[in-house]
């Protein structure tokens, strides 16, 4: 029978290099970029172009970007530190059962958090990523890697995965109540950005081969990332009653078609008619380089000015309402 004692929760979050350097970068790029659902190709065709293209130089240019967001008091990059918090604060009301951590990439790794909670004598291990929306790159490389674990042991655990959250009532409540803080959100034009993926990714996962026919997205496949990302925003823009709001995406790498629209160009017209903009990321759960460097640093500096300002909202963090969420949520579970 399941119960606090036999049972264990895991989050899970993205990763993250474990040192600002050089090695460390490129030890993290390596898994990271070497997973076959992040750069879908053929092993040999992988390998090649993670270790002769990108291995050498981009290590460099990333620990540049690092530099910015890194937490030099406590030796962390923010996606731990943030993480770390929120769980604290959930461990704080959740003391009686066994709750941690791990990153996809990097430490403290998934492996490592599956062999303590084995040699606790847990049975049951319930998965939760912390990606609101699904994709084969976020939530579905956590459940293959999970699984792929799992099946070494002599015993394996009995593991269940939690469900995306992306049209969660509550979720999507979050969200408004944080927008809301600014007083005067109304004023902006609000960008919902999200990570990008390819565009392939998307027709790999089209199971009911819709993709591209009349209004796609509007249905919301439970496998189509893009549909996601449409309807949460659709969702929230409808509870605040935003009078002007858009989709975009983040994050582009290599010269394969992302979906679009892609974020720095939805940014350049935007800004011919709005001098106020909102960008709000929604499928990051807490900050990191995608939403620190990338949104809050280099984006903020390339395209504000004396009449554009662009306002980023923090992530999820460690938020009091986020955590209470999963309080509710891990609470039911049990």
């Amino acid at each position: 029978m399941r119960n606090q004692k036999n049972t264990a929760i895991l989050f899970i979050n993205l990763g993250t290099p474990e040192k600002l350097s050089k090695g460390s970068i490129r030890t993290y790029l390596k898994e990271f970029l070497m997973d076959e659902r992040v750069i879908d190709l053929p092993f040999f065709l992988r390998f090649f172009i993670v270790y002769v293209f990108i291995l050498p130089f981009r290590p460099k240019k990333t620990l540049h970007k690092y530099e910015v967001i890194w937490d030099k008091n406590n030796d962390k990059s923010p996606i731990i530190l943030n993480t770390e918090r929120f769980i604290n604060k959930l461990k704080s009301k959740l003391s009686d059962y066994y709750i941690d951590f791990a990153m996809r990439y990097g430490k403290p790794g998934i492996k490592d958090k599956m062999d303590q909670f084995y040699n606790l004598g847990i049975r049951y291990l319930h998965i939760i990523p912390l990606y609101p929306q699904y994709a084969s790159s976020t939530y579905g490389t956590v459940i293959a890697e999970v699984c792929r674990i799992n099946q070494k042991y002599w015993d394996p655990f009995i593991i269940s995965f939690e469900p995306i959250i992306n049209n969660e009532e509550k979720f999507i409540q979050i969200w408004s109540n944080k927008i809301k803080s600014l007083n005067d959100y109304q004023n902006y034009h609000v960008i919902f950005s999200f990570h990008g993926i390819p565009e392939r990714h998307i027709k790999k996962s089209d199971r009911l081969k819709i993709c591209l026919t009349n209004h796609c997205c509007e249905k919301v496949p439970e496998y189509c990332y893009k549909a996601q990302c449409y309807d949460i925003s659709k969702n929230i823009a409808k509870v605040l009653e935003l009078s002007s709001f858009s989709v975009a995406f983040q994050s582009r790498l290599g010269k394969a078609k992302w979906i679009e629209p892609y974020l720095e160009e939805h940014i350049k017209t935007i800004i011919k008619d709005h001098k106020n903009i909102l960008i709000v990321p929604l499928s990051f759960t807490s900050d990191c380089l995608e939403t620190l460097e990338e949104l809050k640093f280099s984006l903020v500096n390339q395209y504000s000015s004396d009449q554009i300002y662009i306002h980023v909202m923090d992530s999820l963090n460690d938020d009091n309402e986020w955590v209470d969420f999963w309080y509710e949520r891990i609470k039911k579970y049990l």
